[in-house]
């Protein structure tokens, strides 16, 4: 596994926590994990040995210091290791696009003649290619990068990710596989309270989020006791303007990053699940609200929607503020509803996400790659 971050840096959201969870239940399965990553944690480095083998929850990690602090992560120190050492493996399983560990990384491959992996998490949806240096992406997907992820199989979480890259990669090799998702067992059936409508966001505090559009919405006139907690962190200066966005607004808190059990007991004892995002490859915490028996409503840009809405396990809607706002009244008044979804979600979201059924995929798909490197 190859990929510019690792656990503990979960200040990258759900794309570190799903191959985090990948690479521990395949060790689990007993297969040997060994995972090339940076010490990127945001704007900081990890506090950790570089260079040196680090066995976490049976996975073999190495962390390689990184020279840019940005989203690139060049990091010469972990592409030296690859080079000497990329033949040894069955398979390569590469994360993400867009950045000087990935791309790079591909090229070796392509000149060493291994098939490699390639989870996009997102990154060629149209969203990233207008959000950032969105000419020289379009220019380097034009004239190199449709060739290199060519030679690769594409991983993808969701039919809608799918469709993204059918878009701008002719006639790729692709595996569809939903993210692996740790969640604890759901908590007894229990009523909850009515008195106020208590609606629970958690991720990165990001752009792509759309945290805007909550504050818009909880900025509305309301009939209803209604409140938003915000959970998650991201760039300190965006998140002081989403801060001040909202300051005068009672109704919004933000709890900033929780993580364990202060972030499960949010996740359970919140009325529903907001997830507003302008683009969504996945959405983790979808998976991990409805494993606790939390609704959801969702953008129609979130890759789980038609999980959700073939499910009957939460709302789906453009982010209007009038289309959220008429839905979160019927959401509300419709206590019998969302405690159908408390009773229903766990036991479908078990079923859909054994973890060694997962494994099984997976190793299919290597097993492929494998065999074109022979």
């Amino acid at each position: 596994m190859i990929g510019p971050s690792y656990t503990p840096a979960f200040i990258y959201g759900g794309p570190t926590r799903a191959v985090t969870d990948l690479c521990e239940n395949l060790a689990k399965a007993g297969h040997q994990v060994n995972v090339y990553t940076t010490d990127a944690n945001g704007p900081n480095n990890l506090p950790v040995k570089l260079n040196k083998e680090h066995i976490i929850e049976g996975v073999r990690v190495w962390y390689h210091h990184r020279w840019t602090k940005d989203h690139t992560h060049f990091t010469p120190s972990l592409l030296f290791r690859v080079i000497r050492n990329i033949r040894k493996f069955d398979a390569v399983h590469l994360i993400s696009w867009w950045n000087l560990v990935t791309v790079p990384v591909i090229f070796i491959c392509i000149l060493r003649g291994v098939r490699p992996v390639l989870s996009i998490h997102g990154t060629l949806s149209a969203y990233s290619f207008e959000h950032r240096k969105s000419i020289l992406k379009k220019w380097f997907q034009s004239v190199i990068g449709k060739w290199m992820l060519s030679h690769a199989i594409l991983h993808v979480t969701s039919e809608k990710e799918a469709e993204e890259v059918n878009t701008v990669v002719p006639n790729p090799r692709l595996s569809i596989i939903p993210n692996f998702i740790f969640f604890p067992p759901p908590p007894a059936i229990h009523t909850k309270e009515k008195k106020c409508f208590q609606l629970l966001f958690v991720g990165r505090i990001d752009a792509v989020k759309n945290i805007e559009f909550l504050i818009d919405l909880l900025n509305e006139d309301w009939n209803i006791p209604i409140q938003l907690n915000i959970m998650g962190e991201g760039d300190v200066d965006y998140t002081t303007t989403l801060h001040q966005k909202s300051s005068q607004n009672i109704r919004i808190t933000w709890l900033g990053n929780l993580d364990g059990e202060a972030k499960w007991k949010y996740l359970v004892d919140a009325d529903l699940l907001v997830l507003p995002s302008r683009t969504e490859n996945f959405g983790n915490v979808v998976i991990e609200a409805l494993s606790q028996g939390t609704p959801v409503l969702i953008s129609d840009q979130v890759g789980l929607k038609a999980y959700v809405i073939n499910n009957q396990l939460g709302w789906v809607a453009k982010t209007e503020i009038q289309e959220w706002k008429r839905l979160l009244y019927i959401i509300w008044s419709e206590l019998s509803e969302r405690e159908r979804i408390q009773k229903e979600a766990p036991l479908r979201i078990k079923a859909d996400f054994n973890e060694m059924n997962l494994v099984e995929k997976y190793v299919d798909v290597y097993q492929q790659a494998a065999n074109f490197s022979k």
